[in-house]
């Protein structure tokens, strides 16, 4: 996120209701679409750095013996074109949270936190294995022609 960036009333709102309906059992997702120019990409970067934020306090949590969800990891649907950029700039954003692109060839290389999934992910992928506390900070990229060609038009 850039240095010295405010956000608007409306990005600190839809930050915090995203960070609730993860909470929730019954939501599955949830998307931030909106007209260009409103900045989305800064929304959901303030949205990756709360999450990190969020993984330190579930640790807490945990060490402490109380009860938290499982962990689950954030799949971000985007266009194409905007994947080459996402993949590094959530990258510097938290260095610390592993990136993984269900996207392009299996033996691109990104640099960084950055690896490709090149099998198809399905409830029994590691990286949605509720039990590993590994699970609640991945960020998996990827774009709908993707989810629809690995896993069929109602993906």
């Amino acid at each position: 996120m850039p240095r010295g960036k405010t956000f608007y009333m409306w990005q600190v709102l839809v930050i915090d209701a995203i960070m609730q309906s993860s909470k929730r059992v019954d939501l599955r997702g949830c998307i931030l679409a909106d007209d260009m120019g409103l900045e989305k990409t800064i929304t959901a970067a303030g949205y990756l750095t709360r999450l990190s934020l969020e993984a330190e306090l579930r640790q807490r949590q945990l060490d402490d013996g109380e009860k938290v969800s499982p962990p689950m990891p954030t799949i971000l649907v985007m266009p194409a074109q905007l994947i080459d950029n996402w993949a590094p700039d959530c990258n510097h954003i938290n260095p610390d949270v592993p990136i993984a692109l269900y996207y392009g060839h299996p033996k691109a290389k990104y640099g960084g936190n950055v690896t490709v999934i090149p099998d198809i992910l399905n409830k029994q992928h590691p990286l949605f294995n509720r039990k590993d506390e590994i699970n609640a900070r991945p960020i998996i990229i990827t774009k709908a022609a993707t989810l629809a060609r690995r896993h069929g038009p109602n993906a």
